[in-house]
């Protein structure tokens, strides 16, 4: 009896060590910025097998003066593993990754002798390239949107084409090499299509949401297609309140499907059945422009869903199967933030993937955002106590002389200063943050930065330091 109470003991320890870990897992929470000196953009995240995650993005900040692609590694707790670039001397941008068994798929495009075309990089679960394809294009324009498995283990590529000003859809199948299976295009006979998001419904059958055109008027645009790209339908819904589907998946208590659209200052949440029949629809109203960046289904056919909401701040909601608003919080400061990627992870929380200017060194940088179940993220509400909730106001701007001998011989350009403004309003430190390529030129402007007058930013009414770009032009009419 005695041992039996013992055993007993020693299993009530190992369950509560058991729970003790789990819950100190769901508490897993982080921010993280990644900056570089210019502008970065993120794409997507996913959470990885080993659970850590990964995320794309373009960046103008490492490798070459134009754009590449960029894949950062970073463990559950928001510490980097590793980052790989690629492209070379062209322009190079990504929309979409996925895991497979022995690594990543990246898909984006190339822009090489003026002419985009669709661009797939394979890399194993360390970054290294496995292989590139560039899949050129006759028409002299197209771009890869997003990229997903198939039913039997290949993949479909969707993307957009562009010939004599007319947009047309098209969706690659390629095998585990990246050769093509088959590609169809489709177009609209009254307008110009763009497809921006693909998934492969439970039948095996291709649902695309994305929008149609026509003298710049928009509406959410729907096609279905069978599993060998033959068309079924389309749909067009002209509506007031949303004109761009941006995501679309499949409901996983029903066989419905689920749009994230957006127009202007709507964010749209619509349920279509197979045959593109509205089912229920709810439009989210805010004061100001909104943008919805990614949604995902959870377990309990409810959503989390992440965008640019009301006062230029990184939203997450949480929504049920009806689009009723569980919870929503919100992240950001003064400036320009969107979530432009969101995931459910292992412990139950969320991550983002956002570009940030409230939390950057100047531009664009990548931010992460580990929350709760709740949405719920300390370390970004101790952040935003520090930040701006007023940006900055410039009192006096002193412009610099502009050289006559350098009028003569037409000498211009534009020079963009960085500066962080102290708490009464100081240049506290002022740098070249892009340079007119004249050294003359960019120490006037230096020189004519650190005589400039500001009101100081604030926070909730305490000043608080911050950085400003301030830009300055040399022309021939100055």
């Amino acid at each position: 009896m005695r041992k039996n109470l013992n055993l007993i003991f020693v299993l009530m320890i190992i369950i509560c060590f058991q729970l003790i870990v789990f819950c100190e897992e769901d508490s897993i929470t982080f921010i993280k910025t990644f900056a570089g000196e210019k502008g970065d953009y993120g794409k997507e995240i996913i959470q990885a097998k080993d659970g850590g995650y990964v995320f794309i993005g373009k960046t103008y900040s490492y490798g070459n003066k134009d754009s590449d692609i960029i894949v950062i590694k970073i463990d559950k707790h928001g510490n980097e593993l590793w980052r790989r670039l690629f492209g070379g001397s062209n322009n190079e941008g990504c929309y979409s990754i996925l895991e497979v068994e022995d690594g990543y798929l990246i898909l984006g495009y190339i822009i090489e002798f003026g002419k985009k075309n669709t661009y797939l990089i394979k890399i194993n679960d360390k970054g290294a390239k496995q292989f590139e394809k560039v899949y050129n294009s006759d028409r002299g324009y197209d771009a890869g949107k997003q990229i997903i498995k198939t039913f039997d283990n290949n993949y479909v590529i969707l993307g957009e084409e562009k010939k004599h000003e007319r947009f047309f859809i098209y969706l690659l199948k390629i095998d585990q090499n990246g050769g093509i299976i088959w590609k169809k295009d489709y177009c609209h006979k009254d307008g110009k299509v763009f497809g921006r998001s693909i998934i492969q419904a439970d039948d095996g059958d291709y649902y695309i949401a994305g929008y149609f055109e026509k003298r710049e008027q928009t509406e959410l645009y729907v096609l279905k297609v069978d599993k060998e790209g033959s068309k079924i339908w389309d749909k067009r819904f002209g509506s007031d309140d949303c004109d761009k589907g941006d995501v679309i998946l499949q409901s996983k208590g029903n066989k419905d499907f689920i749009i994230l659209g957006r127009k202007s200052k709507t964010l749209c949440f619509i349920k279509i059945n197979a045959k593109g029949e509205i089912v229920t629809s709810r439009y989210y109203i805010f004061k100001y422009s909104t943008c919805g960046g990614d949604i995902k289904g959870l377990n309990n056919d409810e959503f989390i869903l992440t965008g640019m909401f009301p006062r230029k701040e990184i939203g997450i909601f949480k929504i049920d199967k009806t689009g009723n608003i569980i919870w929503r919080k919100y992240f950001g400061s003064y400036d320009f933030d969107e979530g432009k990627s969101v995931s459910p992870t292992k412990d139950g929380g969320f991550i983002i993937l956002a570009e940030t200017r409230s939390f950057s060194k100047g531009g664009s940088d990548f931010l992460i955002i580990k929350t709760d179940e709740r949405g719920q993220c300390p370390e970004m509400q101790a952040l935003e106590k520090t930040q701006a909730t007023r940006p900055a106001k410039l009192k006096f701007k002193k412009e610099p002389n502009y050289p006559e001998g350098f009028k003569k011989v037409d000498i211009r350009g534009i020079v963009i200063l960085q500066i962080l403004i102290d708490c009464d309003g100081k240049p506290k430190s002022v740098v070249i943050y892009q340079s007119c390529g004249n050294e003359k030129l960019d120490k006037l402007v230096l020189d004519a930065g650190k005589q400039c007058q500001f009101e100081p930013a604030l926070n909730r009414g305490t000043p608080v330091e911050m950085k400003v770009l301030l830009y300055y032009e040399f022309n021939l009419e100055d």
